[in-house]
Parts: structure tokens; C-alpha cells; sequence
């Protein structure tokens, strides 16, 4: 499945964006699932899954720059990354469906705007044209998400502990 060349992985991604903000936004809140998010036990297997899911957004940069793949020899790991980011929201509820507050919130609003910028951009010559803010403003928020996340990580273990 090619997600780089037709529309049905950005109407995915953009589908999973936004279920994922209504639900933050209605006052539909499921008590059963608060209550399965609020275990430490799982809000340390879910965010690990979580944080390997954003780290492994980096092997595409690790197979462009460390192993110096590019043309025809880049393009299995550009799917990948590809699709890794359409569903990464999806891993992210799992997570977390309420966007919180204060560093939290930050990290949601940092995590969806780098989503939405990977899943809108495309071929065409308006995308070709302003490629050189795109990809540094994507590459930008995603070194954020990374950064955010680890100061997150230390935080949690720093004032929580493994529970």
C-alpha cells in the first residue's frame, strides 16, 4: 500500500486527527476507560509503546543521514514512516484520550500539529513549492515531540516513580 501516492492514507490520518479531538472536546467521557488509563501499570506499557512509536519516526532520518540511503533505496523507509504516522494517533489514545493540561497539553497540541502537517503534505506543486518550510517546520516539531517527551518521561519518574 502506497500512502505517498494516493489519498486514502491522508484521509485516514486526518479521519484519526479528528476523532481524536471530538472526543477530547465533547463531554463524552468514558468512565470505564479513565479508569483503565489511570493505572500506573498501564500508563507506563502504553506510553513506552508510545514513546518506541515516535522514536521509530527517526529511522527514517537515521537511514537518510547515517546509512546515506537515497532515491529508490529511501523509499521502503519513507512508507514506513509514512504509515507509522497515519495510525500513530490511534497509539496516542490508547495513551491518553484526555489532552490534559499544562506539559501535557503541550505535547498533544505539538504531537497533532506534527500529524496534520505530515498528513497534509503531498505531490502537488504547491506542496513541491513551499517543501522548504514544510519539512523544516515538521522536522522542528517533531525534534519538540522527542525533547517534550523525554523531559515527560522524567517527570513521571521523578515525582511518580514506577507506582
Amino acid at each position: 500500500m502506497n500512502f505517498s501516492e494516493n489519498s486514502k492514507g491522508r484521509l485516514i490520518g486526518l479521519g484519526l486527527f479528528l476523532v481524536y479531538f471530538i472526543q477530547a472536546l465533547l463531554p463524552w467521557k468514558s468512565q470505564q476507560l479513565i479508569e483503565i488509563q489511570s493505572g500506573e501499570s498501564y500508563r507506563l506499557w502504553t506510553g513506552l509503546l508510545l514513546f518506541m512509536v515516535i522514536l521509530s519516526q527517526w529511522v527514517l532520518t537515521y537511514a537518510r543521514f547515517v546509512l546515506e540511503k537515497d532515491g529508490d533505496s529511501i523509499k521502503y523507509y519513507v512508507r514506513l514512516h509514512k504509515l507509522v504516522g497515519i495510525y500513530s494517533p490511534v497509539i496516542y489514545f490508547i495513551h491518553s484520550a484526555d489532552p490534559g493540561y499544562g506539559l501535557l497539553m503541550f505535547l498533544t497540541i505539538v504531537f497533532f500539529l506534527n500529524h496534520l502537517i505530515g498528513v497534509a503534505y503531498g505531490k502537488s506543486p504547491f506542496w513541491v513549492w513551499v517543501f522548504p518550510v514544510w519539512i523544516i517546520l515538521h522536522v522542528f516539531l517533531a525534534v519538540t515531540l522527542l525533547s517534550a517527551s523525554v523531559y515527560h518521561i522524567y517527570v513521571v519518574f521523578a515525582y511518580k516513580g514506577f507506582g
